[in-house]
């Protein structure tokens, strides 16, 4: 647990200094924005390991555990988009990067939801 939380912490930093350094630019691609694919799995990622970390206690592909850990993400993603437009970092701030956040966390609730209910179905007909 403690590795997964030391990762969690590690990459949360290394995204907030990415999200909040002045001036950085992506380099022009054959794809219009490109940012809002890497917002969608920068913030998928971030759910990801707040869910490993098992916010609620619960075991990791529990419902509750996915629903915190993707309301935390979310707040962490809305209020790290929202921190850009502040005074000194001078980043723009976009409903379209707050959008492309919530795909990346939703995307990746959804999948665990599946993948969880599998492993349940699993786990029933081995004990019958």
């Amino acid at each position: 647990m403690r590795l997964r939380r030391a990762a969690l912490g590690g990459y949360l930093a290394t995204v907030a200094g990415l999200m909040l350094w002045p001036g950085i630019v992506l380099p022009e691609t054959a794809i219009r924005r490109p940012d809002l694919i890497a917002h969608a799995g920068v913030f998928g990622l971030l759910t990801l390991l707040v869910i490993g970390a098992r916010p609620a206690g619960e075991p990791t592909l529990g419902a509750r555990n996915i629903a915190a850990g993707g309301v935390i993400a979310l707040v962490l993603a809305t209020g790290l988009e929202w921190m850009q437009g502040l005074p000194g970092i001078n980043r723009t701030r976009g409903v379209d990067d707050a959008i492309a956040n919530g795909v990346g966390v939703f995307g990746v609730c959804a999948s665990l939801l599946f993948i969880g209910a599998i492993d349940d179905q699993k786990r029933e007909g081995r004990s019958s």
